[in-house]
């Protein structure tokens, strides 16, 4: 009850606003439209891990506590290495092994590598005895993903030629290429849905001022949201997939209400 009293409070106190100071409500509704432009675009890089890294969010808080009583359980990135004829302990394959390992030390990205020859007691080899696993965590935590995809996805074009292949699997890699599928969904789906929406509006209304204005109204409201997603990103851990949640009810509800 308090909460309905408070938001009801807070919808009079806007609506007072608006009605007595019309020029200032759209200065500072244009200004936070502005501010929200550079804010919507790196949203996507702010939940690049999936939303679940802030340090005040509950996700964050239970990752510690199965920590302190069970240890790391996974690494951030899993590598494979993999020949088509050879073993692992043939000359070419420890050379091109040994490469490997010297350019993911000379990085300076990981603080942990593990492999076969540190870790033996982890069965790092395959049963075909032609490819083995390398196991990484990033220096610490707050390293940007994608500065890690990028300098593992130019490993995998220089290591894997002729007899050699190398994968990039692990819970990092995932989740990068999660979001890239999101961010690259969200791009097809507005470039599908305003067009389509704008000739529909325009039958409708019957004039193009009837067909615009909804969708100027849906855009604006999901730009505005962004810049909350942004803010609240700081403080709360949030899915990347409020970004679909977002985009959906915005151009829904702006064009139901417009």
């Amino acid at each position: 009850e308090e909460k309905c009293n408070f938001i009801i409070m807070l919808a009079n106190l806007i609506k007072r606003f608006v009605i007595s100071s019309p020029r200032r409500f759209l200065t500072v509704f244009y200004i936070l439209l502005l501010i929200a432009v550079p804010f919507s675009l790196s949203l996507f890089d702010k939940l690049d891990s999936g939303g679940y890294d802030s340090k005040a969010g509950k996700f964050y808080e239970s990752q510690l506590i199965e920590k302190k009583y069970f240890g790391k359980q996974e690494s951030d990135i899993i590598i494979s290495l993999e020949s088509k004829t050879l073993s692992y302990d043939k000359p070419a394959f420890e050379e091109m092994f040994g490469l490997l390992l010297l350019d993911l030390e000379q990085s300076g990205l990981y603080k942990e590598i593990y492999h076969k020859d540190n870790l033996p007691s982890a069965k790092l080899i395959s049963k075909e005895e032609n490819s083995t696993l390398i196991l990484l965590n990033k220096i610490n935590k707050d390293l940007d993903n994608g500065l890690v995809m990028g300098n593992l996805d130019a490993l995998r074009e220089k290591y894997t030629s002729g007899d050699f292949s190398l994968y990039v699997g692990g819970g990092l890699a995932v989740t990068h290429n999660i979001n890239k599928i999101v961010k690259s969904d969200v791009s097809k789906a507005e470039l599908i849905t305003i067009p389509l929406s704008l000739i529909l509006l325009f039958i409708f209304f019957g004039n193009i001022f009837g067909a615009v204005a909804p969708i100027i109204i849906a855009v604006t409201s999901i730009m505005l949201s962004f810049l909350t997603l942004s803010f609240l990103s700081y403080f709360q851990s949030i899915s990347i997939f409020a970004i679909n949640i977002v985009t959906g009810l915005g151009m829904g509800l702006g064009i139901d209400y417009a």
